[in-house]
């Protein structure tokens, strides 16, 4: 199958994964370049009814965790739904060599109970009813919900003449055909006990934990009662639990850095800069909110072109998350980050106030003579680094730098931040190494370590 042209525009590049009556292939769009999953089945009267559910279901939802489907197509022998692919590795592979951490497993959870709030919380709410770890990837350390082949409309579960779920994930009332949003809620609790045991709950193979707090097992002991009574009613009641026990159990990881930038003139690259730094500190591991404190509306220009989604006012950029300018009129919501960079746009004094409260404070800059005039009113913020953008490296040698050498740097020209190449790796290297290598031993900066649970020493670039 690898290299076959399907409909004359999506190349089959590997299968991906298989299950029941169905083949998941990776393909790429030959003309946009990008790659789709594509999932293929038989042409049956089953298959017929099975695919026609699956994408009304997919049709209605809009979420960064929830595949968008692109398309439906069949030939002499096959149907196929074209949807948004998702790198990632199932979560049954993902386990196979790995024992997480309870922070590790809690980012997971609450990632994955947020998907199927979203699907409760709909008008007409969704009911999942196959949870189970091979229809889980995991990217980036958070859940992405894929196959929603066995997913209906609330009020539609008895219409269905074949069993739902999954043994060991599959609540008790489902197997009596009574499946409801509670079924949900069971199964969000043999996840965890999954991730906890790498096992699946009732099985008979045996894997070593270290102690679990009782506070994470009596979670999970309630999510997964046998009478659908005794368990949370809600996903929503399941999610505000799910919070605090795990706010709970990784609690030390409450400090956050600020780092802030602006620039001395308009287009001196202030928004360029900061998006490239975003975007390298999340393809470090960190957790990085971006927040456009100014007008020039690039965060919506960007989603725009590459369809980023957008969920609580929140954009989804591929390694960050970004909040752009709503003019104060929507409030911003509580995510959980280790980076904050707040992008300030021309500094001005109705912003410096602003500014000057960021941990890390990086002031964008020019090389002209006019431009240079502008910078002279900035010198009186203490502390911070500044960034000299367009010049050459003769340029910059000839610029006065009161602060000597160790708080000023040279902006290599780069034309995507999203595609760095190697002097562009360099430079955001050496910013990195000066905001966690110098400062990492004072106390608000000890959440790298509470991140991995390793003592890393940075390595100067």
């Amino acid at each position: 199958m690898h290299g076959q042209l399907l409909f004359g525009k999506y190349r089959i590049e590997e299968q991906i994964g298989s299950g029941g009556f169905s083949r998941v292939y990776r393909c790429i769009h030959v003309t946009m370049g990008i790659s789709v999953a594509v999932k293929q089945m038989e042409i049956s009267n089953r298959t017929q009814c099975v695919i026609q559910h699956e994408s009304e279901i997919l049709k209605i939802l809009k979420h960064p965790g929830i595949p968008t489907l692109y398309d439906i197509q069949k030939d002499e022998k096959y149907y196929y739904l074209i949807e948004e692919f998702f790198e990632g590795e199932v979560l049954s592979r993902y386990m196979q060599e790995r024992t997480l951490s309870l922070e590790e497993i809690g980012k997971i959870m609450l990632s994955l109970i947020e998907i199927l709030a979203y699907l409760h919380g709909l008008s007409v709410p969704v009911l999942y009813l196959d949870l189970q770890p091979d229809n889980i990837l995991i990217q980036e350390g958070k859940a992405v919900l894929v196959d929603f082949g066995n997913a209906v409309k609330k009020g539609e579960q008895h219409t269905q003449n074949y069993f739902h779920g999954t043994l060991g994930y599959a609540a008790p009332e489902q197997y009596y055909g009574e499946a409801e949003a509670r079924s949900d809620i069971y199964a969000v609790g043999a996840i965890l006990y999954f991730l906890l045991y790498r096992r699946t709950p009732g099985s008979t193979e045996f894997s070593e934990r270290e102690e679990i707090p009782f506070s994470v097992r009596e979670w999970m002991q309630i999510a997964m009662k046998h009478q659908k009574e005794e368990r949370y009613q809600t996903m929503e009641e399941l999610k505000q639990a799910a919070e605090q026990l795990f706010q709970k159990q990784t609690s030390s990881r409450n400090t956050s850095l600020t780092i802030t930038f602006a620039g001395s003139i308009q287009r001196i690259g202030t928004t360029h800069i900061s998006l490239a730094f975003a975007e390298y500190l999340g393809r470090q591991g960190l957790q990085v909110l971006y927040q456009e404190d100014n007008t020039s509306g690039a965060i919506q220009k960007v989603s725009d072109a590459y369809q980023f989604k957008a969920y609580c006012g929140i954009v989804q950029f591929p390694h960050f998350q970004a909040f752009p300018y709503y003019n104060h009129m929507v409030q911003e919501p509580e995510v959980f980050y280790d980076v904050k960079i707040r992008d300030f746009g021309v500094l001005t004094e109705k912003k410096k106030e602003q500014y000057e409260k960021g941990d890390i404070c990086f002031l964008v800059l020019g090389v002209k003579p006019w431009e240079q005039q502008k910078t002279e009113q900035m010198e009186e913020v203490e502390e911070q680094i500044k960034l000299y953008n367009f010049s050459d490296s003769e340029e910059y040698r000839k610029i006065p730098k009161k602060d000597g050498e160790k708080n000023c740097f040279r902006v290599p020209i780069f034309l995507n931040y999203q595609k760095l190449d190697e002097a562009a790796e360099r430079f955001f290297s050496q910013l990195y190494f000066k905001v966690f290598g110098e400062k990492r031993q004072k106390g608000r900066w000890y959440f790298w370590e509470r991140w991995t649970g390793v003592h890393k020493r940075l390595k100067k670039p």
